[in-house]
């Protein structure tokens, strides 16, 4: 169960300013959701003894190939860097701190977590750019029709 509007006033009077105020998961307003972090909602359930208690608004690192920036509209999960990118930390706080992949390999995934996602091209086919999602051929014989781009 979970907050209802019908309570005493003072303390969970509170809670709900701090619902309010602080939408992005923080913990009775003591603390924004920072980037590289995503965050839980503040919720207010009753125990089995019949009391309430705060659950939530907790901060967690976004893992590995994942990013949030300082949005407060999504906090509760991290972004996957795109494909063509790559991030082996945790803490992404923006798209440019996951890595774009060197040029002449390229990485069709999102979320990738390690470098080695991000392929050597195929014979026949090259990237000179970093950040590639794909290959392009060389000339138009020198991949199978499947792989034409």
């Amino acid at each position: 169960e979970y907050y209802s509007y019908n309570v005493t006033i003072q303390y969970i009077d509170m809670i709900e300013v701090a619902r309010l105020e602080c939408r992005d998961g923080c913990h009775m307003a003591l603390m924004r959701c920072k980037p590289g972090y995503y965050c839980s909602q503040v919720r207010l359930q009753k125990n089995e003894n019949g009391n309430k208690d705060i659950n939530g608004g907790w901060m967690n690192r976004c893992p590995a190939g994942t990013y949030r920036d300082v949005s407060y509209s999504a906090v509760e999960e991290c972004i996957p860097c795109p494909p063509g990118r790559y991030r082996d930390e945790t803490k992404g706080r923006s798209l440019n701190s996951c890595y774009k992949c060197p040029p002449g390999t390229y990485n069709e995934k999102n979320g990738s977590a390690t470098i080695n996602d991000c392929k050597k091209c195929p014979r026949g086919t090259f990237s000179n750019e970093e950040g590639s999602e794909s290959c392009i051929c060389i000339t138009p014989f020198s991949c199978p029709k499947a792989e034409k781009k």
